[in-house]
């Protein structure tokens, strides 16, 4: 069995995992409260110990929950599904880390990192073929970003051939009250390019039109979005908790996924999305599916649809879908959208097949894309960046606590050289360049 070990970091990490781990338990019969199951098929239970450990005939999240505020986790542990999760594997601190990337990794809630890696490495030894990490994290709160960066690379140390993914929120400006924001998420993207091999990213804004447009939530609130982005997580790692004629994990999908180890920052749909009201004018079908998740208004991050898929992953679950169906489809996506790819790779669709529908659907399709065009919303982030440090704006914050300054450009040059090692597979990405340079 290939156990994997799930992180969380920061308020927003927490709650996102939280509502992932309800969400998965609801899929396996898992018993809020009690951690016993409770299924009716045999494919619920087989796989269990993929994400669970089995304790007393309790099953047991195999996650810590980190946050240098103890508040939302005492939040989480007094929620009904809380008393599911192993007290010890709350790591609390005393304070919130102020929104700063460096007292996450220098300040007072860098102590909770070497409680966090003794506690993961105890997990890790209960396990019998462990695979990886599957961490998650906003970019944009202090604990999220910083001690996110300092785990992540001590673990990257002590387990260098395993597999890191991350489910990575990035924040945005319109909706957000946090001026610092750029630093954090900068610092952070410097590090995901150097420890993790795959980043699942989510970014706030789009959720919050999605939400708006498609779910036609009136006021969209952060509990909106964590549904949004568990749906893709349960959706993605679907393959490994259930069997299926085509079936794929998370190491397949990076293999897949990533063609080039830098350029590894993944785009994400989910489908069926609609309205409470439009429920009974929705098709279920492959067809109608596929065409929603490579929508580009259905991508939950900001997507430039003048650019291309290096490749795409999708998975499918239901219970009456069909393996030849799935393979015609990815074959007419090929062939009709022939121009939305990079002619270099050939077969850029990989598919999966899980025969376990998602709680409350008959029919899903997860979408994971390596598209060229969420680069220039980096770039747009790394610009608001370098507008506040050639200011030297809020620098000291981050300095006092221990941060060199030379550490900013460093960080920023890291995400450029990302950035640049673009511009080879697209002309447009050169007059991006070029615009951003003039600026």
């Amino acid at each position: 069995m290939k156990e994997v070990i799930c992180l969380q970091f920061g308020q927003g990490g927490c709650r996102l995992g939280h509502k992932f781990w309800s969400d998965v338990a609801a899929e396996h019969g898992i018993e809020a409260g009690t951690g016993l199951f409770s299924g009716d098929q045999s494919v619920q239970y087989d796989r269990l110990p993929v994400f669970f450990q089995e304790c007393n005939a309790r099953f047991v999240p195999r996650t810590l929950f980190i946050d240098s505020d103890p508040v939302s986790l005492n939040e989480i542990a007094n929620t009904t599904w809380g008393t599911n999760y192993n007290p010890e594997h709350f790591v609390p601190g005393r304070a919130g880390a102020g929104n700063n990337w460096a007292k996450g990794y220098f300040g007072h809630a860098s102590h909770l990192a070497e409680p966090a890696v003794e506690r993961t490495r105890k997990l890790v030894e209960l396990c019998e073929g462990f695979t990886g990490f599957m961490m998650t994290h906003s970019l944009g709160g202090g604990t999220g970003s910083g001690l996110f960066s300092l785990v992540s690379t001590t673990l990257r140390d002590q387990f260098a051939d395993r597999l890191f993914s991350t489910v990575s929120l990035f924040p945005c400006e319109k909706i957000s009250d946090v001026v610092v924001e750029p630093y954090n998420t900068i610092l952070t993207m410097s590090r995901l390019l150097e420890n993790i091999d795959q980043t699942f990213c989510f970014e706030n804004e789009t959720l919050f039109r999605i939400c708006y447009e498609k779910l036609l939530v009136k006021e969209p609130t952060f509990e909106d979005f964590n549904s949004l982005a568990s749906l893709v997580s349960c959706g993605l790692t679907s393959s490994c908790r259930f069997p299926g004629q085509l079936n794929i994990d998370l190491r397949t999908i990076l293999i897949n996924l990533c063609p080039f180890p830098r350029l590894h920052f993944i785009a994400n749909s989910f489908g069926p999305i609609f309205s409470t009201n439009s429920q009974d004018y929705v098709q279920m079908g492959i067809r109608s599916l596929s065409q929603q998740c490579f929508d580009s208004a259905y991508m939950m991050t900001p997507t430039d649809t003048s650019r291309q898929f290096l490749s795409t992953v999708i998975t499918y679950r239901g219970a009456n879908i069909c393996s030849q169906e799935i393979e015609d489809e990815a074959c007419r996506i090929q062939s009709q959208y022939s121009e939305s790819f990079v002619d270099f790779i050939p077969n850029a669709i990989k598919h999966g097949m899980v025969n376990v529908p998602h709680t409350g659907f008959e029919t899903t399709a997860t979408l994971m894309g390596n598209h060229l065009g969420i680069f220039p919303w980096f770039r747009r982030i790394n610009q608001n960046f370098l507008t506040l440090y050639k200011a030297s704006a809020f620098v000291h914050w981050y300095t006092k606590e221990g941060l060199e300054e030379s550490a900013f450009s460093e960080c920023s040059a890291v995400v450029m050289d990302c950035l640049d090692e673009v511009l080879q597979y697209g002309p447009e990405d050169q007059q991006v360049a070029a615009a951003d340079d003039e600026e």
